[in-house]
């Protein structure tokens, strides 16, 4: 994978038409990135970034995430005050996408935010709240919950992670079916 991608980006710049839209940090960032990697931005940046969602009233809807992924950060929240994170950006990335090393999903998103394909804004989420209360039903957070000892609860951040413009053009550039 990672391979066709290094082939694409050196035949789209070989071409003076389209070498201005390859940018020459783009085989440094390829010799930085992993296959599991390259799926996830794919992922975000596709059709496939999609949800089917319920409501209360037990009808669902079909909703999609152009280049973001909604996620949460779950705390538990000590008696004495402050908190520990337990769960880092739970989302439903591992669900939509087969990963080599699912268990590297993190270790995955703070590579690509070193590189500048991602970013995680502070205080910005998603504006579907339906999304949040469908991630805070997953099982994970449960068996946090059921960890936990007299006066901790568990507290939420929520935030999304978004492709930046640098990641988007990898994109674009290394697309097959880039003209």
């Amino acid at each position: 994978m990672v391979s066709d991608y290094y082939a694409q980006i050196l035949a789209t710049a070989s071409t003076a038409e389209h070498a201005k839209k390859v940018s020459v940090a783009f085989i440094e960032i390829l010799n930085r990135l992993c296959a599991d990697e390259l799926k996830i931005l794919e992922f975000l940046n596709s059709t496939d970034n999609n949800l089917v969602i319920p409501k209360d009233d037990g009808k669902q809807y079909l909703t999609h995430f152009p280049g973001v992924l909604p996620v949460i950060n779950v705390h538990i929240n000590q008696k004495t005050g402050g908190y520990m994170v337990a769960i880092k950006n739970l989302s439903y990335l591992a669900e939509k996408v087969t990963l080599n090393s699912p268990e590297n999903i993190n270790m995955y998103l703070d590579n690509m935010f070193a590189l500048g394909l991602l970013l995680k804004p502070a205080m910005v989420r998603v504006h579907d709240e339906d999304i949040y209360n469908l991630l805070k039903k997953s099982h994970l957070i449960k068996e946090v919950e059921s960890q936990l000892t007299e006066g901790q609860t568990i507290g939420y951040s929520e935030a999304r992670i978004e492709t930046t413009e640098l990641g988007t053009q990898l994109l674009r550039v290394a697309s097959k079916h880039e003209k």
